[in-house]
């Protein structure tokens, strides 16, 4: 029942010793494994886990470790972690009104017309270069919008505003009225 001996190691845990594991509901899951994460938190993990690999560090490192994938790919292009992220966050937010029907905002953009450009749905190192190159990107509290409502998100009709200059950019009613009438 002991597959690993005492010290031994499994990515960032070490095993501290090996004792009888029961869940709050008094269900015995036999010997598992105390071991130690290199960020010194201490606790049980399944011996199965640990056998198959699957278990190689604490919930905590795991977590970061994942975030600190996110978008990697496009670090040649923006080597910020946190712009990259929140950049690439909302062209995806914009790609899903534009383009995915079951997305609650669709009515409102891609069922009237309003496409992200093709260049940035397949190329997202061309979006980061070019949105890099207009002012307030750098700016976290500035939010993405289209200069002309009527046309999509493409090179030349995107920019960074104040949410308050964001509510503002409305499409009228009047020009919804002529719309339908004429």
């Amino acid at each position: 029942p002991f597959p690993f001996p005492i010290g031994a190691r499994v990515g960032s845990l070490t095993v501290l010793a090996w004792d009888r594991f029961v869940t709050r509901g008094g269900r015995s899951h036999g010997w598992q494994p105390i071991v130690r994460c290199d960020c010194g938190w201490q606790g049980f993990v399944m011996r199965q886990n640990l056998l198959r690999g699957r278990t190689t560090r604490c919930d905590t490192c795991a977590k970061l470790a994942t975030n600190g994938k996110r978008f990697w790919k496009y670090r040649e292009a923006l080597p910020d972690d946190a712009s990259r992220a929140r950049l690439l966050n909302r062209l995806a937010s914009c790609i899903s009104r534009c383009h995915n029907p079951k997305n609650s905002q669709y009515r409102g953009y891609g069922g009237r017309g309003i496409k992200v450009a093709e260049i940035w749905r397949t190329d997202r190192v061309a979006f980061l270069l070019h949105v890099t190159t207009l002012p307030g990107w750098d700016d976290p509290s500035l939010e993405l919008d289209r200069a002309d409502n009527n046309r999509g998100y493409e090179p030349g009709n995107i920019r960074f505003i104040t949410k308050a200059e964001n509510t503002r950019n409305k499409r009228q009613m009047d020009d919804l009225q002529d719309r339908v009438l004429y």
